[in-house]
């Protein structure tokens, strides 16, 4: 389940699903459907304000090329030495998840920013499976700017292209 933008949709039924939604969730999910130059736009955008809730998200996903980086900027630490220092369950997939609390996070700031796994440079947004069957833009709730950001995206693309079909009639 999942919240979503106020619906501006001649179409009740969709509001009442959409407005049933909003409280069984922590993703804040707008009416854009997911479109990657959309994603990266946003992404470029966004200004974060270093509030460090994102730290608050529980378990960070990583793969190979997130530990090597990150094993490289920890003074060039050996790959599999850093995997089994940071990294506490592996998956068949491959994606690991990393030991928590992070050990990159001071309290204040993350000491390996430039270097930080993909699910943390992507943090606050989230593609959200809605339960009409389509992927949506969405943000965690912890991040509040990053809510207010996504509410003026939309209404920005909104009014750039009216003829997106966002919510099915």
């Amino acid at each position: 389940m999942v919240t979503t933008v106020q619906s501006n949709t001649a179409n009740p039924l969709i509001d009442r699903l959409l407005t049933l939604q909003q409280s069984a969730s922590n993703i804040y999910v707008s009416k854009l459907v997911v479109v990657g130059p959309w994603i990266d736009e946003f992404m470029a955008r966004f200004k974060c304000q270093q509030c460090g809730k994102c730290e608050q998200i529980g378990s960070v996903v990583v793969d190979w090329p997130d530990i090597n980086r990150l094993a490289a900027a920890a003074a060039n630490m050996n790959v599999y030495k850093f995997k089994d220092k940071h990294v506490g369950i592996e998956r068949p997939s491959g994606r690991m998840l990393m030991i928590q609390p992070c050990p990159f996070y001071d309290g204040k700031n993350c000491m390996q920013y430039e270097n930080r796994p993909k699910v943390c440079r992507l943090f606050p947004i989230n593609t959200t499976l809605c339960t009409d069957g389509i992927y949506r833009i969405g943000v965690r709730k912890e991040c509040e700017a990053g809510i207010a950001f996504l509410k003026e995206f939309e209404q920005e693309k909104l009014a750039i292209e009216p003829q997106v079909k966002l919510v099915p009639q």
